[in-house]
């Protein structure tokens, strides 16, 4: 699971899984952008809350984190995990589990 969101905008990005004997495999991440309440079919709302301007402590807008679930091919050992290189692609936390 990606818990993640944009900013400035909605991204489509690749994160790279690599495995131990080098093969890899790669998923595509929706980045929706935090300040917007729209979620796509694979995305949850996963955090609610109301951003704020930083100078003036001002309150403007409901702000969005959205968790994204990944039923991945293989099942193997990992070695790395290259991330998109988006600065307004924002992963919060990525979880690794089996059923």
């Amino acid at each position: 699971m990606i818990l993640s969101c944009g900013e400035w905008g909605h991204y489509y990005e690749k994160i790279i899984l690599q495995y131990v004997d080098d093969t890899i495999e790669e998923i595509l991440v929706n980045f929706y952008e935090w300040t917007l309440d729209i979620p796509a079919s694979a995305n949850t709302e996963a955090f609610r809350g109301t951003s704020m301007d930083q100078t003036t402590g001002e309150t403007f807008s409901d702000a969005f984190l959205f968790a994204q679930n990944f039923v991945l091919k293989n099942y193997k050992q990992l070695s790395r995990i290259i991330l998109p290189e988006c600065p307004h692609a924002h992963i919060f936390s990525i979880t690794l589990g089996s059923n």
